[in-house]
């Protein structure tokens, strides 16, 4: 009887599929399978099944065809996972619906013909070669889309982060791995529908489950040594502020009741000092003076000095070369418990056409049509050129800023063997939509998780989590719509690393577990008006030791 049932199921589905309409059907419905972890991490399981609607769509069909359906499932996956570009646009170029979602298409459908050459180097490969599917199947995907030049990549296990048991054996592989994995696994389950073609493909099949099982197994006794492992180690006090700002080309004025040398950040960091925070980290932001402008720095050493914490900040920093030329960096900034400066760090990887123009930077006549279209959002930084660790709090903290966490082998870099007591710090400038309120660019507050590559830990401050360009992101802890908070710190706990650990992939990350919270949240503009928060707030800290100028606007 179960016999006759799945029997009718596979013939079903082979109807189905020869069905036109339907084998386009079921290739958008592979796109959104794979771009909803990306969307919601919590639905992390669809990455696992999300080939099996484009394997069956692609059955026995031309090399036109697979090509074509993968370019479906391909264009809906990225416009999906990277909804936030058309608002992108409306930012950075001013363009308006439809223009920005018109020309967002073009980028979603370049993006999505990476699907399309693994459907139809799949196609070829499977006339040509006597390799099984499960084993064809995610060697091609892993080669084409890991190999094909993206301005945003992004890899499918980077959308795994809260399958906690599946990402530790990522420190073996790197996350080709679990690509690797992800898409054995649709395979798999596509075979188990359709029926394996002979013997010869069930040993492979079975050997496949066995991976499989191997993978998930070492997950789940890292998961279980590690969190036993850290269990007694001593704690440290941690805040990170949120201020969720709006991007912008021009630099912003100072928050209302706020001003350069006293911005809200700074009156969130005294509470979270009181709180007994002894390291406080602030997002990526788009300017804050400290730089450019004498009475800020000294104030912020002032207060810092007062405070007898660590700060870490991000500015934009300016200085003149030898020939007289105006270089821009984007700068971290790292202020002792004294108050004084303990260091920087300078962004060395760039965002192309944001930071700097690929290629056609060094060829006048295309670089000056380049400024003429992309207008302000061509501004050029310099990069960087050394990494930093900064010694905060007992810790050692390895600083990158947005765009650069693109780059796993890069971000390996930077910790290197030496790696005890070593922190990463993501500062982020996330706002990539025109409207905080918006639906899809609100997804999770500023989050903590653990990355375990030599058992390090990793923290991620932001001005707005919409998930640009993040290959690997970190573990949410809390979710709350960001449009009713204009500022937000929090208070955390982290074990001090006592003693290095030994990695066994060095040159990649990925998630852990949570972190448990200490304090409580502290919402200057929770339930009053902003002014009124800000006269609060001056007169808590007692403004006279802060000599600045109020804006009054």
């Amino acid at each position: 009887m179960e016999l006759s049932r799945y029997e009718h199921v596979r013939n079903r589905l082979q109807t189905l599929s020869e069905v036109t309409t339907a084998r386009y059907g079921l290739a958008i419905l592979s796109g959104c399978l794979i771009f909803l972890p990306y969307a919601e991490p919590r639905l992390f399981v669809t990455g696992w099944i999300a080939f099996v609607p484009l394997l069956l769509a692609i059955r026995n069909r031309g090399l036109g065809e697979s090509w074509l359906l993968g370019l479906v499932a391909g264009a809906v996956a990225w416009l999906g996972a990277t909804s936030w570009m058309a608002e992108f646009l409306t930012i950075f170029k001013a363009y308006e619906a439809p223009r920005n979602y018109l020309t967002a298409s073009l980028y979603w459908l370049y993006a999505g013909n990476s699907f399309a050459l693994v459907a139809l180097a799949l196609c070829w490969l499977q006339r040509h070669s006597r390799l099984p599917l499960v084993v064809l199947f995610p060697l091609v995907f892993v080669a084409v889309f890991n190999l094909y030049p993206m301005l945003f990549h992004s890899r499918l296990g980077e959308a795994q982060s809260h399958f906690l048991i599946a990402l530790q054996a990522v420190e073996l592989t790197g996350v080709y791995g679990l690509d690797f994995f992800l898409a054995m696994t649709s395979a798999l389950l596509f075979v188990a529908l359709v029926g394996p073609s002979g013997a010869h493909e069930k040993a492979w099949n079975i050997t496949g489950v066995a991976l499989l099982g191997l993978w998930f197994g070492y997950g789940l006794y890292h998961v279980q040594a590690w969190d036993n492992k850290i269990a007694g180690w001593e704690a440290r006090q941690v805040g990170i502020v949120q201020p969720n700002d709006r991007v912008s080309l021009d630099i912003p004025n100072p928050a209302p009741g706020y001003s350069r040398a006293y911005p809200p950040e700074m009156a969130a960091t005294e509470a979270l000092a009181a709180q007994g925070a002894e390291l406080v980290v602030w997002p990526e932001s788009r300017y804050k003076g400290y730089f450019a402008q004498r009475n800020v720095r000294a104030n912020y050493e002032a207060l810092v000095a007062d405070m007898g914490i660590s700060l870490l900040f991000h500015d934009l920093e300016w200085e003149r070369d030898a020939q007289g030329r105006r270089k821009s960096y984007n700068t971290v900034v790292h202020l002792g418990p004294d108050g004084h400066l303990e260091g920087t760090y300078r962004k060395i990887k760039r965002v192309p056409f944001g930071e700097y123009t690929p290629v056609v930077s060094e060829i006048p006549f295309i670089r000056r049509w380049a400024e003429n279209y992309f207008g302000d959002f061509l501004r050029e930084i310099t990069p960087g050129t050394d990494h930093a660790t900064f010694d905060a709090a007992g810790m050692r903290v390895v600083s990158r800023i947005c765009y650069e966490t693109a780059y796993p082998r890069f971000v390996a870099e930077g910790i290197g063997a030496d790696a005890a007591g070593k922190i990463l710090v993501f500062h982020s400038l996330d706002a990539g939509s025109a409207k905080p309120t918006s639906r899809l660019c609100t997804f999770t507050l500023p989050y903590f998780g653990r990355w375990k590559t030599a058992y390090r830990w990793f923290m991620r401050s932001t001005t707005d989590p919409l998930p640009l360009c993040y290959p690997t992101v970190a573990l949410a802890i809390s979710r709350q719509r960001l449009s009713t908070i204009p500022l937000l710190s929090r208070s955390l706990t982290l074990p001090t690393l006592a003693a290095a650990f030994s990695a066994g992939f060095r040159t990649y990350f990925c998630t852990r577990s949570t972190l448990s919270f200490s304090h409580s949240l502290h919402t200057p503009c929770g339930g009053e008006s902003r002014a009124e928060t800000a006269s609060n707030e001056r007169q808590r800290v007692g403004f006279s030791r802060h000599p600045m100028k109020v804006s009054a606007s």
